[in-house]
């Protein structure tokens, strides 16, 4: 690919980033649209950052103008305005996010070069409201045969050969007091931090097929809050009817691969169903990423006792 074709797909992306984050102000009820400014091509690569607070120099797709930057704002002269709009817009910026409604100079109506919207009063801090509602514009997707399951706050995508067990596997785990997102074809998607979620097609939201049972509605069976939007992921376990497969070959302490998800290593454990109860191992699992997490890796503490073991 060329440099000028790479350079088109980049603004072709930032382009559709643009107008997902468009819709995604229309939709929250908390942002008020006071000035839509046409779509014109976006001037930018993916190396802009997607938020950020106001910020001439190096501009983001969205921008956050609370006390300070619109006291910066407002110290500026009609003609200085103007030219930082025209700074901003020609780097990429796409739409600026005021606080309070009073503190928007009248120069920035009076443009049509980048959007203008207004949060309205939150609770929470508004650039990590921001940052909440804006994690889950796509960069990248995929679909992936799969279901994916919440346990211990984990997100875990199930995978597994035709009838390895990966609904009954689901159902055992809403049982058991865990949570799920979707089953049979999930979207995956990157976001502009590089976080790999998982999301359900809407269309199949809440519903489970079982073979040889039939379909099961999880909102009428077990309740709608079971069911939750999007997770991130965290790993995969694949069911196999057959012996477990040796998942690694770096170390016999090692319990999993590392695969490639949207160009993200994410864990992979093989789990035979000939193991037994598939439930307690994936909530084994689920608590061994949690110590990950957290900084423990008992694999790693192992291997180190067992090498201080060999030299005593």
């Amino acid at each position: 690919m060329t440099k000028q074709a790479s350079r088109q797909e980049n603004d072709q992306t930032a382009r559709q980033i643009a107008a997902q984050t468009i819709q995604l102000f229309e939709k929250n009820s908390q942002f008020q649209t006071l000035l839509q400014a046409p779509q014109d091509p976006v001037n930018t690569t993916l190396s802009i950052d997607l938020l950020s607070y106001l910020n001439p120099i190096h501009p983001s797709l969205i921008q956050l103008i609370e006390q300070n930057e619109s006291d910066y704002l407002h110290s500026l002269s009609g003609q200085e305005q103007q030219a930082l709009i025209h700074r901003l817009a020609k780097n990429g910026a796409t739409q600026l996010v005021f606080t309070d409604k009073q503190q928007i100079p009248a120069t920035f109506f009076l443009q049509n070069k980048i959007s203008i919207h207004l949060l309205s009063n939150n609770s929470r801090p508004a650039f990590q409201h921001l940052q909440e509602i804006t994690q889950h514009i796509v960069i990248e997707e995929c679909s992936i045969h799969g279901c994916m399951v919440i346990v211990f706050g984990q997100g875990i995508f199930i995978t597994g050969d035709s009838g390895a067990g990966k609904s009954t596997l689901l159902l055992t785990l809403l049982d058991r007091g865990h949570l799920w997102v979707a089953d049979d074809a999930p979207l995956i998607y990157r976001n502009y931090s590089g976080q790999v979620y998982v999301s359900h097609p809407a269309h199949l939201s809440q519903y489970i097929h079982i073979e040889n049972i039939g379909v099961i509605d999880v909102d009428q069976t077990y309740g709608k809050s079971k069911r939750i939007p999007h997770q991130r992921l965290a790993a995969i376990i694949h069911l196999s009817n057959n012996d477990i497969i040796a998942n690694s070959d770096d170390s016999i302490f090692t319990g999993y691969q590392l695969t490639n998800v949207l160009n993200q290593a994410t864990p992979k454990w093989h789990i035979s169903t000939a193991q037994g109860n598939t439930a307690i191992l994936v909530e084994s699992i689920a608590r061994q990423l949690i110590l990950n997490s957290w900084g423990h890796n008992a694999s790693e503490a192992l291997i180190n006792t067992h090498d201080a073991a060999i030299k005593a």
